[in-house]
């Protein structure tokens, strides 16, 4: 979306002087921080993948400058579920957690539709977007 904004500065009731018409396009963050969680979620997804690219895609995520991110743990996923309305552009489709099993031939996604969580063979292509732990002193 496209704004114009203009400085006018007013020195008594006749004079008034006018800065230049300043033009900005209001952008789409990068991340969103759920403060309650100390989360840091990215705005978008990573794509689709099994879940050992899946973890390497958030590893190689710079995204704000940040080198941090990760897939997420269940009980994060289980915030961006219950946030999701807040964070945007969800798919109420199975997302990645970073939980595998003990051989990690499986792993835990949580649907985005429901809240359900199922064990999922790692090979399966499955929704990835990555998070970040802040401080904050960090946000």
């Amino acid at each position: 979306e496209t704004y114009y904004a203009r400085a006018y500065a007013k020195s008594g009731e006749q004079h008034i002087a006018y800065g230049d018409i300043v033009r900005f396009v209001a952008s789409n963050p990068d991340y969103i921080i759920i403060e309650e969680a100390m989360l840091m979620v990215q705005a978008v997804d990573l794509g689709i993948a099994n879940q050992n690219d899946a973890e390497r895609m958030c590893k190689n995520s710079t995204i704000a400058g940040y080198t941090d991110w990760r897939l997420p743990d269940l009980d994060e996923l289980t915030v961006l579920y219950n946030n999701k309305y807040k964070i945007g552009n969800l798919q109420e489709e199975n997302y990645w957690s970073s939980v595998r099993n003990y051989n990690s031939s499986y792993g835990q996604v949580l649907n985005m539709n429901d809240g359900s969580t199922y064990w999922m063979d790692g090979d399966g292509k499955h929704n990835v977007r990555a998070v970040r732990s802040i401080t904050p002193s960090s946000k």
